[in-house]
């Protein structure tokens, strides 16, 4: 016989020092500059008002696609442009400045009673 399997539903939030999970649907605005180079992102909880081009786009819905798939020149040429704009110190080998990424004070607060929920905060 095989041993019962006992599921509760619990929030559970990864902390790690450099990579937190965030909880909840979520949006990214990239921010660009008058040259069109990205210049920060924003994350923040769907349904937020953000700056910039909202980059979470859905792609299927109830399991079906809402598009079909783009062509392979369609990929190299959006490819291209994301590369295009990105700072010039992003581009290189060499290291450079961290890419400023800033998390909404809402999603910071959910986090927080995340956290409370499970009793680490």
């Amino acid at each position: 016989m095989k041993p019962a399997i006992v599921r509760r539903a619990c929030h559970v939030r990864r902390v790690a020092a450099a990579l937190p999970d965030w909880p909840g649907r979520k949006q990214v605005w990239r921010r660009c500059d008058e040259a069109g180079h990205c210049c920060g992102d924003s994350l923040m909880l769907e349904g937020e008002a953000g700056e910039g081009e909202a980059l979470i786009q859905p792609v299927m819905r109830q399991g079906r696609r809402l598009a079909p798939s783009p062509s392979l020149q369609a990929v190299r040429e959006y490819t291209r442009r994301q590369l295009d704009s990105l700072p010039p110190a992003l581009r290189g080998l060499e290291p450079a400045p961290g890419y400023p990424v800033t998390v909404s004070e809402t999603l910071r607060e959910l986090a927080a009673t995340a956290d409370r929920l499970v009793g680490r905060g």
